[in-house]
């Protein structure tokens, strides 16, 4: 991997490493552990590991 291949995948690691990301993704985990109506202890868990 070169230095403008490297220097690529730190600029996209920088723009998907952000609390307004990790909110987003909680947020779809919880929607789609909600889906059906109930959320299970295992859907919990998985959210939170």
């Amino acid at each position: 991997m070169g230095a403008p291949e490297l220097e690529k995948l730190r600029q996209e690691f920088r723009r998907f490493n952000s609390e307004d990301f990790l909110d987003a993704i909680v947020a779809v985990c919880v929607l789609t552990a909600a889906a059906d109506g109930d959320v299970a202890s295992e859907e919990l868990y998985s959210i939170d590991n």
